[in-house]
């Protein structure tokens, strides 16, 4: 199977970026979808695990939990000859009830009784969270928008369905992220000549001026996620700062701000869509909860004292709809426009997510991603066999042990620190020596997690790891 694919790829990038398990769940999903698919080909005349791999990528850049994305790799392979025997014994009953709820034994003789009794079980399914849902819906948006080698039939009743069904269901739901998606497919499916063609005249835009806005992108990504070269004012607001996420638009979201001129035929795509008229980029920029004033106010200072020097200018201030907040148009001085969303954390969740009955929703920034790595102060330290190990500036004794290894983090007892016992809790200095005492042999260990353990840690990888065992294990006493 060829993996030179900008979906596979990006798929496995977010594995490795999470961690060890994460990566082997991923792998182990996508081996397991690619035996299943190996033989099929879609009517676009790709190898049918194209698909797998999109409607994962979508769920992995919504930010969403490892084994969401897993069932998104495996979301077909029920209905394409596997067992359900096979899913049990290969991914956690989690992964297994997704893509059961996802499938349903099709009966070719009664298709429409089909899609109605699918209909009905499938909003049964996701009335306790949306798990199924996010994926269902990224499997349309994949299948609307390479629709183009269906008949013609098979495109209009598509094409309807999501209108009729999806979308109505997804906006119930709040699903605003999703929505967008959808309706961005369904003009691709719907209308595909002026689909291109407003998509490549913006994509060109975006290439004409792409010294400029990187000027302007990079700026926003000093200040919000590198949190670099900011005086003690700013750099103290930036610690409230949860992320800063900007992102092209949708080619659907550049028509409606033209469609009304090209109806009345005052002007082509050319002449229309310019950097005057059509904001290139949007800017999430997303407080964190324990901000309590408005998101504004914690932007301003930014603008007094970054931007505008860098003649980066508000310029209007407009409404949304239905699906999009309001925001702020920004100008640089090059004259290219943008446009500035401000989130609180837990309103981009709902942009994003919904209003999921589900809690505990994983809801990863790009800031968190890259702070093992690049914005974090680091120290170096070395395990009992003097091999050097860098980790993150305030870490414990039980963040070095979850860096060895999942399981040494999951069983230690306490810690070795220069010779000395140490607690799980203590910080470590620069150029310490540690070894970590855990419960049990390898061969049988025993787990001493507990939930006063998210006090101890600081680094991103042990939280990971503590949360994926308790989501897994803890098991609520119940009450009578």
């Amino acid at each position: 199977m060829d993996h030179n694919n900008n979906d596979y790829l990006r798929i496995m990038s977010v594995g490795r970026r999470r961690g060890l398990p994460d990566q082997l769940l991923l792998t182990e999903a996508n081996a397991f979808a690619e035996h299943v698919h190996k033989d099929e080909i879609r009517f676009s005349g790709e190898p049918f695990i194209t698909h797998p791999w999109a409607v994962a990528r979508i769920i992995a850049d919504m930010g969403l939990e490892t084994d969401l994305i897993a069932a998104a790799l495996l979301h077909d392979v029920l209905e394409h000859g596997a067992s359900p025997e096979d899913l049990i014994r290969s991914f956690n009953p989690e992964i297994v009830k997704v893509i059961q709820d996802l499938s349903i034994p099709r009966d070719r003789t009664a298709k429409q009784e089909y899609r109605l009794a699918y209909r009905e079980r499938f909003v049964d399914a996701i009335n306790s969270n949306y798990d199924a849902l996010y994926i269902k819906l990224a499997g349309r948006i994949h299948n609307l928008q390479t629709i183009g080698s269906c008949s013609k039939k098979a495109q209009s009743r598509n094409i309807q369905e999501t209108r009729d069904f999806y979308l109505p269901l997804a906006e119930r739901r709040h699903l605003s992220y999703l929505c967008e998606l959808l309706n961005d497919a369904c003009m691709q499916a719907e209308y595909p000549q002026l689909y291109r063609e407003v998509s490549n005249t913006y994509h060109k835009l975006l290439k004409a001026n792409r010294i400029a806005t990187t000027k302007t992108r990079n700026l926003f990504k000093s200040a919000f996620v590198k949190k670099a070269d900011l005086n003690s004012l700013l750099s103290a607001r930036a610690q409230n700062v949860w992320d800063c996420i900007i992102r092209q638009r949708h080619p659907i979201a550049v028509y409606d701000s033209v469609k009304w001129e090209l109806s009345a035929q005052r002007g082509s795509c050319a002449s229309l869509i310019t950097k005057y008229k059509i904001p290139l980029y949007d800017i999430l920029l997303i407080a964190d909860d324990c901000w309590k004033d408005k998101p504004i106010d914690l932007f301003i200072p930014f603008y007094r004292e970054l931007f505008v020097k860098n003649a980066i200018i508000i310029t209007d201030a407009c409404e949304g709809n239905s699906y999009t907040p309001g925001y702020y148009l920004l100008q640089d001085r090059y004259q290219n426009l943008y446009r500035l969303f401000l989130y609180r954390r837990s309103d981009y969740a709902l942009y994003m997510y919904g209003d999921n009955p589900k809690e505990n929703l994983y809801l990863s920034s790009s800031s968190t991603a890259e702070a093992e790595h690049d914005s974090v102060e680091r120290i170096t330290v070395y395990t009992k066999d003097n091999e050097k190990r860098s980790i993150q500036k305030g870490a414990t004794v039980l963040d070095f042990a979850f860096l060895i290894h999942e399981n040494v983090g999951l069983c230690a007892k306490h810690g070795l620190v220069n010779g000395e016992r140490a607690p799980l809790e203590a910080v470590l200095r620069d150029r310490d020596t540690i070894e970590i005492v855990t419960e049990g042999t390898r061969e049988a260990p025993v787990v001493r997690a507990c939930f006063s353990w998210f006090d101890m840690v600081k680094t991103p990888r042990a939280r990971r790891y503590l949360v994926r065992w308790f989501e897994s294990n803890y098991v609520p006493k119940q009450t009578f």
